[in-house]
């Protein structure tokens, strides 16, 4: 049996999309007071008025896992609620609307199509927060728009390390007892494996049903590329369960050649 990772629970929160014309008021007064640095005030009569959308992004923040508790990661958690609040503002809509579009537009394509549109004090690391929070609230996993995102490190956030690391190091096994030569510190074992369970939406291989398998394997461009650990992922579930047999050994690619520096070959043929 897994042992449970709850994620945020948002059946509670009021996730109406339009903003009453209140809280859009309060958001603009509050600018970037919402960043609620050292001495901003936090009786101001607009919090009040934009708490629907403050509680549940704050509760989104303290379920972080694997986030240090320093000043700069507290800091980093804090803004990337504000940049959140203040996109809001911006669009005129919550975020409990917004699309995969809208998010990608605030998370940016990449590193630099994040900090250009806002202010100097704006540090790189809040970008992780933020995509940490449209997963947790938004259901966001459109992490191929997003260019060479850190998939591991948002997967830390939201799952925790140890649960991360066990699946990886499953799969990674299964795929080494198969003929595959690259092991759990490959990092293109780790990356798949970590956008295969955040699009499962669990850390646990035991919850990648045949059906949720279908589903990712229905998507041409992510099979493609997960190659390998897709299927070992399957195979490793298997073998969890004491189920792994033939049908499985005949579903995993061929182990790479040598020439091809034992890793992983997306390309190969079955057998």
């Amino acid at each position: 049996m897994s042992t449970s990772v709850m994620l945020l629970d948002t059946s509670g929160f009021d996730r109406s999309p339009a903003l009453s014309v209140d809280e859009h008021r309060a958001l603009l007064a509050l600018g970037w007071d919402l960043r609620r640095r050292r001495g901003h005030d936090p009786h101001r009569s607009e919090w009040a008025l934009v708490a629907r959308l403050v509680v549940p992004l704050d509760a989104a923040r303290r379920a972080l896992r694997d986030l240090p508790d320093t000043r700069h990661h507290r800091r980093t958690s804090l803004d990337a609620v504000g940049l959140v609040l203040h996109r809001c503002a911006e669009s005129g809509s919550a975020f409990w609307g917004w699309s995969a579009e809208d998010w990608t537009g605030l998370i940016g394509r990449d590193r630099a199509a994040f900090e250009n549109p806002w202010p100097g004090w704006l540090d790189a690391s809040v970008r992780s927060c933020v995509a940490a929070y449209a997963y947790l609230l938004g259901n966001f996993d459109s992490f191929h728009h997003l260019g060479p995102f850190n998939r591991l490190a948002l997967a830390w956030r939201v799952f925790g390390r140890a649960a991360l690391e066990r699946a990886i190091d499953d799969v990674a096994g299964t795929l080494t007892r198969l003929g595959y030569r690259s092991g759990s510190g490959d990092p293109q074992i780790r990356t798949i494996v970590c956008e295969l369970l955040l699009r499962n939406r669990s850390p646990h291989l035991q919850d990648l049903t045949d059906d949720a398998l279908a589903r990712l394997r229905a998507d041409a461009a992510f099979a493609a590329w997960a190659g390998g650990p897709l299927d070992g992922a399957r195979a490793a579930r298997r073998r969890s369960s004491g189920r792994l047999d033939a049908r499985d050994l005949r579903c995993v690619r061929r182990p790479c050649r040598p020439h091809e520096g034992g890793r992983l070959c997306p390309k190969a043929r079955r057998p």
